[in-house]
């Protein structure tokens, strides 16, 4: 992998040599040349491409569109909210004002995103994200990205975000440090059904989730995890998830509630 800027932006160099150094990748300058020659010269299979309507992961192969970030799909719940509509995550969380939050598996951050329009400026949310350059491009993102909804931008900017493995970060955690711990993890179901999030396929963490990262979840939620996982999925019952049965969704939620917190 390596960065780069867009063709006639080489004004954006010094800022793509920047991200390249936090990246620890390699900063190539453009020139004339074609995202496909730069593949084939230095034998790179992405590329972070700097542009000046932000950052974007191109696959060299050309089978997927640019990775990027979008809050997409986080502006459509927060519309509903404000219309006074419930939002599935945000009920199965019991989120609140003033709560804290922690999202184990960010990815593009649209659950986040939704967490935190929900728990205010009084609340707190922590988005955990395993693979570096798209923890990089989001957090970006939740930085930069300017919408036309204000409560959307409002809520991106109250999202703190760090590369680390989930189950690392979690050991790391106080007891009972977040009111509501999150998992949501990226299944090969997760892909083929939605086609919005097709480029995180490339990049995403496929990892299995772990009995030893629930448990630590147990000591460092103080009321509640939860987990998104598809419909009836045996991973409810295997990890001790209550599922919530939503009929005509694709997705459902389970929970563990853990009102009393930790006490060891």
């Amino acid at each position: 992998m390596l960065v780069t800027t867009a063709r006639k932006q080489e004004h954006l160099e010094s800022k793509a040599r920047h991200v390249a150094q936090e990246l620890g990748l390699p900063f190539v300058r453009r020139r004339s040349y074609s995202i496909r020659a730069l593949c084939h010269i230095h034998q790179a299979d992405h590329i972070v491409l700097i542009t000046t309507e932000g950052m974007k992961c191109v696959f060299c192969d050309g089978e997927q569109q640019p990775f990027f970030f979008h809050p997409n799909s986080a502006m459509l719940r927060i519309r509903r909210l404000l219309r006074g509509e419930e939002d599935p995550l945000g009920k199965a969380a019991g989120l609140e004002e003033g709560m804290s939050v922690l999202d184990c598996t960010l990815g593009l951050g649209s659950d986040a995103i939704v967490a935190s329009y929900l728990v205010g400026e009084k609340g707190r949310v922590v988005g955990v994200e395993s693979v570096p350059v798209l923890a990089y491009i989001v957090q970006d993102g939740l930085r930069t990205r300017e919408t036309e909804q204000k409560a959307v931008n409002e809520a991106m900017r109250r999202i703190a975000v760090f590369c680390d493995h989930h189950l690392s970060f979690l050991k790391q955690c106080a007891n009972n440090q977040f009111d509501v711990v999150y998992f949501d993890p990226m299944f090969e179901q997760t892909v083929h059904r939605s086609m919005g999030i097709a480029p995180l396929k490339r990049l995403a963490n496929y990892e299995e989730l772990q009995r030893s990262a629930i448990e630590e979840a147990k000591r460092v939620a103080k009321k509640r995890i939860v987990l998104k996982d598809s419909r009836e999925s045996p991973r409810f019952e295997a990890l001790g998830f209550k599922p919530i049965v939503r009929p005509h969704a694709s997705h459902w939620f389970g929970i563990i509630e853990l009102e009393a917190g930790y006490d060891g």
